[in-house]
C-alpha cells in the first residue's frame, strides 16, 4: 500500500468516528459500530497505526491521534466495552507512549490533537480503573486470557506454566483466574499484561535471579506492588493541580507503570523486605510517594527523557531517597503546625539567643590574655590588667577591681585587623620567601564611650577570639541588630533554632491540629500554646 493510500484511508476513517458525515442530529453508537467491529476483528490495523508514526508525515501522526481520540471518545460516551480489546492492543504495541515521547513537532494542530488524546486516554484509564471483571462481555473475556498468557510463562526463569506453588507465592492464591476476576480492576489486569511483555529484560533479570538464588524461597509479590502501584498513580493523576507535569505525561502511563515496579524490586531486595510483614510494603511505597514532588519537579524542567525521570533508583542511592523522604516528613509537619507556631517562634528565638548569649557571657568569664580581661562576676564591668607575660596563675578579682569599665559606660565597638600585609612585600622582591598571611588574624579591638571617646583598646590573635568578645559583649549589653553578629554565632542560633524546632515537632507527630475558628485567627480559645511552650522543658538552662 502506498502512502498517498494509506493517508486517504486514515483519513476517511477519522471522518467517519468523528461523526462529521452525518447529517442526523441524533448520535448513536450504530453508526460507529462498523469501523469499531473491522478493528477488533483486525487487531493488526492498530500496529500498523503506531508504525506508521515512525515516519514523521505530520498528516499521518495528526489524523492518527485524532482517530485514536475519536475512537476512546465515542467509546466512553456510548459506554461500549469493545474499547477495553482496542485498549488493550493500543497499550501493548504502545501507541500512546510513542505519541507522548518520539513526537517532536512544532505544528500547533499536532500539539493540540495530542492535548486532546492525552485527556482522552486519562478518561479511558479512569473507566478502566473503574469497571471489574464481568466474564458474561467478550472484550472481558479477551482481557483475562490475554493475561493468563503473559502471567503464567513469568513466574519462573524456566518460561515454563506456573505451578499452583509458584502462583500463590506471587500472591494469586491457588486459584489464580478466580482472584484475579474478584480482586481486579480492568486497568490493573491491561497493566500487569503490559508490565509482563515488555521487552525490557530488566525487571525480569532481577525477579528470576532472586528466585534462582533464594532457591525459590521469596518471591517479589507481583499481585501486592502492581495493585498498589497501578493505586499510587491513579492518586497521583487525580491531584493534577499539584503535579501538572507529571499529569501532562499521562500518554507515558505504561512507563510509569514499568519503571514503578522496577524500583519497587529494587527497593524490596536492598531492604530486604519481608512479605510476612506487612508494614515492609508500605514503607517501599512511603519511601516513593517521597520522591515524587522530585519527580515533578525533574519533569518541568524538561531536561531529561521520562524514562530516566522516572528510574530513580539509578540515579538516587537508597540513602538519597531517605534523606528526602524525612525532609519531606519535615516539611508536611511544618506546613500542618504553621498556622500554630507564630508565638511559640518566638518564644524559641528568644530562648535560644538567650542561650547563645549565656555561653559567650561564660567565655568572658574566664577572661583572655595579652590584657588580661574577664567579666565581673555581676555582670556589669569588664575588669582588665597590663602583664608584660603571663603569669602561671589567672589574678582574682581583688587585683583587678582598680581597673574596671562599666558595660552601661560602652557605646560603640570597633574591630580593626592589624598585621595582614605582614611579609607580603618582602615576598615580592624574593619568590623564595613564604609568606604567613592567613595564619595568624591579629585582631585589635576598642570599646569607645560617649562621644566616641576610647575607653580600651586590646589585641585577639584568633576569630575564635574576636568574636567571643565582640558578640559576646554586643550581646550581653543588646546593642546588635539583624546580621551584625559574626557569621559563626549566627549559624549556631540557627542551628540551635532548627534542632530544637524538629525535637519539638517529633512531640506532636502523632497530635492532630484543633481547628481554627477562622484561618487567621491566633486567639488561645483555638489552640494550646500551653502545650507548645511545655515541650521546651529541660531543654536549657530556665
Amino acid at each position: 500500500m502506498s502512502s498517498e493510500t494509506y493517508k486517504a484511508i486514515l483519513k476517511i476513517t477519522g471522518i467517519v468516528v468523528s461523526g462529521g458525515i452525518f447529517v442526523a442530529k441524533e448520535d448513536s453508537l450504530d453508526k460507529y459500530l462498523p469501523v469499531f467491529e473491522s478493528l477488533i476483528e483486525y487487531l493488526d490495523v492498530i500496529d500498523i497505526v503506531t508504525h506508521k508514526l515512525y515516519l514523521q508525515d505530520s498528516k499521518i501522526t495528526y489524523n492518527s491521534i485524532k482517530l485514536v481520540t475519536d475512537l476512546i471518545n465515542k467509546a466512553l460516551r456510548f459506554k461500549y466495552d469493545g474499547i477495553i480489546t482496542l485498549a488493550g492492543r493500543m497499550k501493548h504495541v504502545t501507541f500512546f507512549s510513542t505519541v507522548g515521547n518520539l513526537i517532536e513537532t512544532d505544528d500547533k494542530s499536532i500539539l493540540d490533537a495530542t492535548e486532546y488524546l492525552k485527556i482522552a486516554y486519562y478518561n479511558l484509564n479512569e473507566y478502566l480503573n473503574n469497571s471489574r471483571f464481568d466474564l458474561s462481555i467478550k472484550s472481558h473475556q479477551v482481557m483475562l486470557n490475554n493475561l493468563f498468557i503473559y502471567l503464567e510463562v513469568s513466574l519462573n526463569e524456566y518460561g515454563t506454566p506456573a505451578t499452583t506453588e509458584e502462583y500463590i507465592k506471587a500472591g494469586f492464591t491457588e486459584n489464580p483466574r478466580n482472584f484475579v476476576i474478584e480482586n481486579f480492576s480492568l486497568l490493573l489486569a491491561m497493566n500487569l499484561k503490559i508490565f509482563l511483555k515488555d521487552p525490557n529484560f530488566t525487571f525480569k533479570k532481577r525477579f528470576h535471579e532472586e528466585l534462582m538464588m533464594s532457591n525459590h524461597s521469596r518471591t517479589f509479590p507481583l499481585f501486592l506492588f502492581m495493585d498498589r502501584c497501578t493505586q499510587m498513580w491513579i492518586d497521583i493523576f487525580h491531584r493534577k493541580d499539584k503535579y501538572p507535569f507529571i499529569y501532562s505525561s499521562v500518554l507515558s502511563w505504561e512507563l510509569m507503570i514499568y519503571y514503578t515496579m522496577n524500583n519497587c524490586l529494587i527497593l524490596w531486595q536492598e531492604t530486604k523486605a519481608q512479605l510476612d510483614n506487612g508494614s515492609d510494603i508500605d514503607k517501599i511505597f512511603q519511601l516513593l510517594l517521597s520522591n515524587i514532588d522530585s519527580l515533578e519537579i525533574e519533569m518541568s524542567k524538561k531536561l531529561k527523557s521520562v524514562e530516566d525521570c522516572l528510574d530513580i533508583t539509578s540515579s538516587k542511592t537508597g540513602e538519597e531517597m531517605r534523606r528526602t523522604q524525612v525532609l519531606r516528613i519535615k516539611d508536611q509537619q511544618m506546613n500542618q503546625w504553621k498556622p500554630k507556631f507564630t508565638e511559640f517562634n518566638k518564644v524559641l528565638a528568644t530562648e535560644v539567643l538567650d542561650f547563645v548569649s549565656e555561653q559567650r557571657v561564660i567565655q568572658l568569664l574566664k577572661g583572655s590574655w595579652y590584657y588580661f580581661l574577664t567579666l565581673a562576676p555581676n555582670r556589669t564591668a569588664i575588669y582588665y590588667k597590663e602583664y608584660l607575660e603571663k603569669p602561671a596563675l589567672n589574678p582574682s578579682y581583688e587585683e583587678l577591681e582598680g581597673r574596671a569599665i562599666r558595660l552601661r559606660d560602652i557605646h560603640e565597638f570597633s574591630s580593626t585587623k592589624v598585621g595582614e600585609h605582614i611579609g607580603e612585600e618582602e615576598k615580592r622582591h624574593n619568590s623564595m620567601l613564604i609568606s604567613i598571611k592567613g595564619t595568624i588574624s591579629y585582631e585589635r579591638i576598642t570599646l569607645l564611650g560617649e562621644n566616641n571617646k576610647k575607653l580600651l583598646s586590646f589585641y585577639t590573635d584568633t576569630e575564635v577570639n574576636k568574636y567571643v568578645w565582640l558578640d559576646g559583649l554586643k550581646m550581653l549589653k543588646g546593642m546588635f541588630s539583624p546580621g551584625q553578629l559574626s557569621n559563626d554565632t549566627q549559624r549556631q542560633i540557627e542551628l540551635l533554632i532548627d534542632i530544637r524546632r524538629n525535637t519539638q515537632l517529633l512531640a506532636l507527630e502523632n497530635k492532630s491540629v484543633k481547628p481554627s475558628a477562622t484561618d487567621d485567627d491566633e486567639d488561645d480559645e483555638y489552640y494550646d500554646l500551653d502545650e507548645l511552650t511545655a515541650i521546651t522543658d529541660n531543654f536549657h538552662y530556665r
